[in-house]
């Protein structure tokens, strides 16, 4: 299991909530937490369960991404009306440790931008409009956002300078051949280190430099490696794809299905957007005309029937209610 299989089982619980209107109860989707916590209405329903998953930490960390996300694209009233600041204040003492613990360790300032980047990682920061005035106003912050992703390009989805363990020593230490493993752990340390300002760069580009390239390899493009569990890259790739969609409109979508681009982000814009839930009839066509002519590989053909039918069973939903 990876990733990818934790996303496909995701976007199950995520169709559940944008159908029903209510967070899954099922206390059994632990595996899955941190994954549908990124994509929740639900956040304080999140943070309710957290302690009994015993992942406040890891449940804190997507509260913040989801707090930048917040700031850069409401910030005249996330403090006021933004979901993720609602939820940390509601949890102020523990999110408190959470950030005091969690980038205490500052090595990783020599990957930031500029060190003013390090304010993201300030627990003050998603609670203060001055702080991300001021850091919002800074002169640069579009290109050295820009440059941020295109470095994360290069590294994470083209595979530059990134480093692999050697899977078939594993096997013949452990006798275990584990995919999941193939990234080596310092690689893994750096890329949660630098994601909140990943995370803040890709929507900071998306809003005010919607058409730079960089932005449709991260919504287009797999990692160069299996992602781990809770799927970070995944969950990056996902908002960039809506971005581009709400920007250049349904037909980007149905320009690049292909074999290349995975289904799931596909499913996930359809549940996200009504523009795309209304042109289901014109990806089931695409869906058919990449069978017909690209003669793709039978997982691409499992997901095309797995996610025509979940398309088509929504809508009928959708239309009943």
């Amino acid at each position: 299991m990876c990733g990818y299989c934790i996303e496909t089982a995701m976007l199950d619980l995520l169709e559940q909530e944008v159908s029903t209107g209510r967070p899954d109860k099922d206390e059994e989707v632990s595996p899955l937490f941190e994954s549908i916590t990124q994509e929740t209405n639900f956040l304080m329903h999140s943070l309710k369960l957290a302690r009994k998953f015993h992942m406040m930490d890891e449940i804190f960390y997507v509260a913040h991404c989801r707090a930048i996300e917040e700031i850069v694209h409401h910030p005249h009233k996330a403090m006021k009306d933004g979901l993720p600041q609602i939820a940390l204040i509601k949890h102020l003492h523990g999110y408190k440790r959470f950030i005091s613990t969690r980038f205490a360790d500052q090595e990783f300032v020599s990957w930031m931008p500029d060190p003013a980047w390090m304010a993201l990682y300030h627990m003050g920061f998603v609670f203060s409009s001055d702080m991300w005035t001021e850091f919002l106003s800074r002169e640069d912050l579009l290109l050295e956002s820009a440059r941020l992703l295109e470095k994360y390009s290069l590294w994470w989805l083209q595979g530059h300078e990134q480093t692999k363990n050697d899977l078939n020593a594993r096997m013949e230490e452990t006798g275990v051949l584990d995919p999941i493993e193939d990234i080596a752990e310092l690689d893994w340390a750096r890329f949660y280190d630098l994601y909140p300002a990943l995370y803040f760069a890709m929507h900071y580009c998306s809003r005010h430099s919607p058409d730079l390239p960089v932005l449709k390899s991260i919504a287009l493009e797999r990692p160069n490696g299996v992602p781990g569990f809770p799927g970070y890259d995944l969950w990056l790739a996902r908002k960039s794809l809506v971005l581009a969609i709400r920007h250049y409109g349904v037909d980007f979508l149905l320009d690049n299905i292909s074999e290349e681009l995975p289904l799931s982000r596909v499913y996930y814009a359809f549940l996200r957007l009504e523009s795309v839930r209304n042109a289901t009839d014109r990806i089931i066509e695409r869906f058919n005309m990449v069978l017909e002519n690209d003669d793709p590989c039978g997982e691409f053909r499992d997901d095309v029937d797995n996610y025509t039918i979940s398309m088509l069973r929504f809508r009928m939903h959708e239309h009943i209610q």
